[in-house]
């Protein structure tokens, strides 16, 4: 009896030591459920309206980008022929400002002279010619349709001239700006700045720029000799440093040779002739 009452008291305690087990694995296991749903499943901090700023900034960056992306990939696509085709098209600044400046295995094939270039869809110049030597032959651009163009700043930003004369092209550029029913450009600032340019516009009665409201700086830092028949400035309201630090042109030719010249929608000539030497 003694031995069977203790082995029914050894099941006993076997059977309360499982079920303590099987509790205490129970608690481990709601509490490693419990971590598994903190880790897996955070709670959400509250972002700021600088953190939801800087997000939707970021955002659009990366939107832009694949907007760019999108655009290189079409004109790629547009002009996926573009080797034996006799046009190559050209469909952004970007685009025509490596042109100009490259080597081989460009954009277009060698085949295509600039006369070839169709650069109608750009509507801003701004700096593609910026820091370069002018080619001593442009045969051709002055073909290129630039009635659309709005912006020509900083066009020649830096530019190195032939013995400093404008290129031929630029006055075509002019008598078919002159010649469009709708004159859109509006910005010629820094336009010849820091370049060597002495000579401009001398074919023309003078430059078509009636609706440029900016020439700031247009010609600062030049040894501008002459601006030809003159400028067209009658809508200009921004003259600041026009001509400062021109290191012989103080102008004295403004007052007889131009009468296109006027000032009257001025609304800034600070610094125009700061500088300028006659």
């Amino acid at each position: 009896m003694a031995s069977g009452s203790k082995s029914a008291d050894e099941q006993d305690v076997q059977t309360r030591t499982e079920k303590r087990k099987k509790k205490v694995q129970k608690i481990f296991l709601i509490r490693d459920k419990a971590f598994l749903f903190v880790v897996v499943f955070p709670r959400k901090k509250k972002r700021s309206i600088h953190d939801l700023h800087s997000k939707l900034v970021r955002f659009e960056e990366k939107e832009n980008v694949c907007k760019r992306e999108r655009e290189i990939s079409n004109a790629h696509t547009r002009n996926a022929n573009s080797k034996t085709m006799s046009t190559c098209i050209l469909t952004s600044k970007d685009l025509l400002y490596n042109m100009l400046r490259c080597d081989n295995n460009c954009y277009c094939s060698e085949s295509h002279t600039y006369a070839d270039w169709d650069v109608s869809e750009i509507d801003n110049f701004e700096g593609i010619f910026e820091n370069m030597v002018m080619p001593l032959n442009t045969t051709g651009m002055e073909t290129w349709e630039v009635t659309q163009v709005t912006s020509m700043a900083r066009m020649f930003q830096g530019t190195t001239f032939s013995d400093g004369i404008a290129p031929e092209f630029l006055n075509k550029w002019s008598i078919q700006i002159n010649n469009a029913d709708n004159n859109i450009l509006t910005d010629t600032s820094r336009m010849f700045f820091g370049s060597n340019i002495r000579r401009v516009f001398e074919n023309e009665l003078a430059a078509p720029y009636g609706n440029v409201v900016d020439m700031s700086y247009m010609f600062a830092n030049t040894p501008i000799e002459t601006i030809g028949s003159g400028i067209d400035t009658s809508s200009v309201k921004i003259f600041d440093c026009m001509f400062q630090n021109t290191s012989v042109f103080a102008g004295s030719m403004l007052a007889y040779g131009t009468p296109t010249f006027f000032t009257s929608a001025a609304t800034s000539m600070a610094g125009m002739f700061e500088g300028a030497l006659a």
